[in-house]
């Protein structure tokens, strides 16, 4: 018997030609290259489908990665990263939420001017909490203390609830800006996600670096309030949005009475502190999307988008309070209190010019109009010609 016999080919249909002189394979040969081929074809298809697989699961991961740097480059335009914290973080929650099945963040980092930690949580229903400490050391060791998680009491109520939680300080140099918290429904949801977070810890830090920065540019050093250059840009785009959408706005100006005294009595320190707790006190009287500014010296401007000149007769009213509450101890009986004169000019005016300028000069000239009639009080401009409305020239900052 030939060897394409005792191997079974020729019944397969498969000719070799004659089998050498005195070769001879057992009958079993045959049946077990057979599926040895067999196995090797099956095997050929087992890596086909994984590599298909494997194929698959590496698109997505890159469409995953994709989705994410679209939103961190999204997040990283000029105008995304000045938002306000609040859209910044829902907005990063939407993004995680469909991208790493996060189900909530939350955020402390430390406020350099108002010298106080905010925290802000948001969760999958989008429900927000806030919570502020003051003070810079208190501040800066609250950080440090959440950084290792070791913080108990209520200051946990900006850190989202959940077992599956990752805290991701953010660190810039040796300065640390804040925390960040990232919330999971499972461990291996943190697993798959982790080194992507901290690479968006880094790129968030950047944002809270390059806000502080931007702060630093549109803010005085020593209140914390906005420049004049500021107001003076916001004033413009105030008016741009009257003449289009009729949405009115208010100025008002106050001056400190007899601040010199201060200065020439308790020395230039005390009066910087003055100028501050001002500041402070004109902050907590203000809504969120005011601005205030320090116009020059012991003076202060204020632009209140969307209010009336009842409304800015109110805030006045409010302003002026809380500035005599104000007190410097060693000034004597008359001065103990700080006293301040509030003109007030409502959006009345509005229609009377088109240039922001003219508005400022108007809101100055009632200023100088209630130091000479009411010291002390609050004047409301009712029509120009209550005011010498004189043409005058511009420092850059205000054409």
């Amino acid at each position: 018997m030939g060897v394409s016999e005792g191997l079974g080919l020729t019944r397969l249909g498969m000719d070799v030609g004659p089998t050498p002189a005195g070769l001879g394979w057992p009958g079993w040969v045959g049946p077990v290259l057979v599926g040895l081929l067999g196995s090797l074809v099956l095997g050929l298809l087992g890596v086909l489908l994984w590599m298909r697989a494997r194929g698959r699961r590496v698109r997505q991961s890159l469409e995953w990665y994709a989705r994410t740097l679209d939103g961190l480059l999204e997040a990283s335009t000029p105008e995304y990263s000045h938002r306000p914290l609040k859209e910044r973080l829902a907005s990063l929650c939407r993004l995680l939420g469909e991208s790493m099945r996060v189900q909530g963040l939350g955020l402390l980092f430390y406020d350099a001017y108002q010298e106080r930690v905010e925290g802000l949580r948001i969760d999958a229903e989008a429900r927000l909490v806030e919570v502020q400490y003051t003070g810079r050391e208190t501040a800066m060791a609250l950080l440090e203390a959440l950084r290792n998680e070791k913080m108990p009491g209520d200051l946990w109520e900006s850190i989202p609830p959940g077992p599956h939680r990752l805290t991701l300080p953010l660190q810039y140099g040796t300065d640390l800006l804040g925390i960040l918290w990232v919330v999971f429904p499972d461990a291996d949801a943190l697993r798959a996600s982790e080194k992507a977070l901290r690479v968006l810890a880094h790129a968030f830090t950047l944002e809270l670096k390059n806000r502080l920065l931007y702060e630093q540019a549109v803010r005085d050093s020593l209140t914390g309030l906005y420049t004049r250059a500021y107001l003076a840009r916001r004033l413009h785009e105030e008016m741009s949005h009257y003449r289009r959408y009729q949405r009115p706005f208010s100025l008002i100006m106050l001056d400190l009475d007899h601040f010199k005294e201060i200065n020439d009595t308790m020395g230039h320190l005390v009066g910087d502190r003055v100028l501050q707790m001002v500041a402070q006190a004109i902050r907590k009287v203000l809504r969120e999307g005011d601005v205030p500014a320090r116009y020059g010296g012991d003076e202060f401007l204020v632009l209140l988008p969307g209010a009336a000149t009842a409304d800015a007769q109110k805030v006045a009213q409010r302003l002026q309070n809380a500035i005599q509450a104000i007190t410097v101890s060693g000034m004597g009986p008359l001065r103990e209190s700080v006293q301040c004169t509030i003109s007030v000019l409502g959006d009345h005016f509005l229609s009377l010019t088109q240039q922001p300028q003219e508005l400022v000069q108007l809101v100055d000239l009632a200023l100088l109009k209630a130091k000479q009639t009411t010291r002390g009080g609050i004047w409301v401009a009712e029509s120009p010609s209550q005011l010498s409305w004189k043409e005058v020239t511009w420092p850059v900052g205000w054409a």
